[in-house]
């Protein structure tokens, strides 16, 4: 299950960790270059609680959880596509087909990372 999803969805999440989830979300641009002190105070909480969400989360650390925060936000919104308009009327059918591709090939990577092998095993 991707990172952003579990920050999204809050699935079994205390009000407290609702609210680092909710600041989190809303100020992407600036989580990489916080510290673990600054969050906690933004969010009125403490280091611990903070390194205890990460751990819930999944991450290691804090510092793990930035590096992959940022890497997870890079990734869902660097897509070249224009979902509404892939291809334009003027357009060659080579590039109408690669376009289709690609988004054919992002739409299955987005899937992927939002399944959660965990689910799935209790599917089997």
């Amino acid at each position: 299950m991707s990172l952003l999803y579990k920050l999204e969805y809050q699935d079994n999440f205390t009000d407290l960790e609702k609210g680092i989830a909710n600041y989190i979300l809303d100020h992407k641009d600036n989580i990489i270059d916080l510290k673990i002190t600054d969050l906690a105070e933004i969010t009125f909480t403490s280091p611990s609680t903070i390194s205890r969400f990460c751990k819930k989360i999944g991450e290691k650390s804090f510092n793990d959880f930035r590096i992959h925060f940022a890497s997870s936000v890079i990734g869902k919104y660097k897509s070249q596509i224009d979902y509404n308009r892939p291809f334009l009327n003027e357009d060659q059918p080579q590039k109408v087909i690669d376009q289709l591709g690609n988004l054919y090939e992002e739409t299955i990577e987005i899937t992927k990372s939002f399944l959660d092998i965990e689910t799935v095993n209790k599917i089997q």
